[in-house]
Formats: C-alpha cells, sequence, structure tokens
C-alpha cells in the first residue's frame, strides 16, 4: 500500500450515545432460536433446530472434513457462538452455521476449496464494523483476526505489507515515526481491520478519491474460490493465472 504524509486530525470523541433497541420478535431469543422460518429466509431456513441440533446435509460434510486438518476448539457451530458471530455493526442479523477462525493461507485455501466443492457461500469476517451487513451470513463465516497481524515496513515508510488482521489505527501507529498513515481513513479505522478496510474500498473524509484503498494498494495476495493462490504483485503468479484461466 502506498500511504500519505500524516495531517493533525481533531480528536475522536470517547463514546458514542448508546441506542435501545426493541426485540423484533421470538426469533430474537436464544431460547427459541429453532424458529421454523428464518426472519430473513435464504438458505438459513430451516437448518437451525432447538438449541442448536447438529449440522446438516452439505455442513455436515463440510465440518467433518475441516476437522481433520483444522483444530476443533476454532470451529464453532454451537448457538452461543453463532448467535455471536451473527451479528456486526450494522442492524442485521444472520446466524451462520459454521464459524470458522483460520490461522494461516494454508488453511484458508483449505477451506475455500472444501466449501467450494459443496456449493456452499463463504463470507469474510475481521472486526465486524460494517455498517451494512457485509461481516454476516447464514452460511459460513471465516474469521481471519486472531494471529494475522504481520507486517514489514519499506521504503522509509512509503509501503508496508500486511496480514489482514491488523487494523487500521495500529497500522497508523507503525507508520507514524516515518511520518505517513494509511490513505484510506474510515470512521473506524481505529476499530477495523486491514482486511475488511481494503475489502470495502474504503475512503474517508480525508481520502479524497485519491488516496482511497483501491489507490493505494499496490499488490494483494488473493486466495480464489478454487484454494488457489494469486498474487498480485509476483510476475509468475500472475502467469499462472492468466494460463489457467483462458
Amino acid at each position: 500500500m502506498i500511504f500519505k504524509k500524516a495531517a493533525s486530525c481533531k480528536t475522536a470523541p470517547k463514546s458514542l450515545p448508546a441506542l435501545r433497541l426493541r426485540q423484533a420478535g421470538p426469533e430474537g431469543d436464544l431460547r427459541n432460536r429453532g424458529v421454523k422460518s428464518h426472519p430473513l429466509g435464504g438458505r438459513g431456513a430451516n437448518l437451525i433446530g432447538a438449541r442448536g441440533a447438529d449440522l446438516q446435509g452439505n455442513y455436515k460434510s463440510l465440518y467433518n472434513s475441516l476437522v481433520d486438518k483444522i483444530e476443533k476448539k476454532r470451529i464453532y457451530h454451537d448457538p452461543l457462538h453463532t448467535l455471536a458471530f451473527g451479528t456486526d455493526a450494522s442492524f442485521y442479523r444472520l446466524i451462520p452455521q459454521l464459524v470458522v477462525k483460520a490461522k494461516d493461507e494454508e488453511e484458508i485455501s483449505f477451506i475455500l476449496k472444501q466449501a467450494s466443492e459443496l456449493s456452499i457461500p463463504v463470507t469474510f469476517r475481521g472486526a465486524g464494523t460494517s455498517l451494512s451487513g457485509q461481516a454476516i451470513t447464514d452460511s459460513v463465516l471465516l474469521m481471519t483476526c486472531d494471529g494475522w497481524t504481520g507486517y514489514r515496513v519499506t521504503d522509509r515508510g512509503e509501503r508496508i505489507s500486511c496480514q489482514p488482521g491488523l487494523t487500521g489505527g495500529r497500522l497508523n501507529k507503525i507508520l507514524a515515526p516515518y511520518g505517513r498513515k494509511l490513505g484510506p481513513d474510515p470512521a473506524s479505522v481505529n476499530s477495523a481491520t486491514i482486511g475488511g478496510i481494503a475489502a470495502n474500498n474504503a475512503s474517508g473524509m480525508s481520502s479524497g478519491t485519491d488516496k482511497t484503498s483501491l489507490k493505494t494498494v499496490q499488490s494483494m495476495r488473493i486466495v480464489l474460490s478454487d484454494g488457489s493462490l494469486l498474487d498480485t504483485g509476483d510476475e509468475e503468479s500472475r502467469s499462472t493465472f492468466r494460463l489457467s484461466n483462458t
């Protein structure tokens, strides 16, 4: 990513007023999760039994294949965890069938390949600061927060290579000694992960049109739905991708 020089900013308020929300209906009660109709429809309908019944169909097949290579303690399908991860900063709620915390690219590749073979949709989640529901799903939720915090600063702070779990605020602190900061400056920069910032093409009040995520990302390592890896900063990887997709 390419970064702009740091500019002075006003101090953000320490807290925001809380919103009082009313319960929409019996579907919102954990004790009544075994509803016969999903409040938002789609693939989640009729798949969540009372108090989190066992997985069914392709989701059960996926779970069985994942536990062969991924620790069970990082794969959740119990009612408490799936309910917790069924909400982000938006007003929406979708209860995932599976929540998986992946630890490296190899696991990401394996998960996506297995899910693709079973025609199961996968949604990635960083910090869950989305206001439009991008970080929730009624299928498989793939987490890339814990442990994804590696980084390397180059060219005297003009560029930084980093993993998706670092927050924008953390990256700005890393770049501060060089007099640099991230180009995108969303309101949630101190909480949002760089993975989500890049995926949403985040910008911000001070980003203009030339410092958005799209304009400041130089290259990216991408795991595709078939499990293959594309490194846009590596010519050999780009050539392999072209040959396999023509």
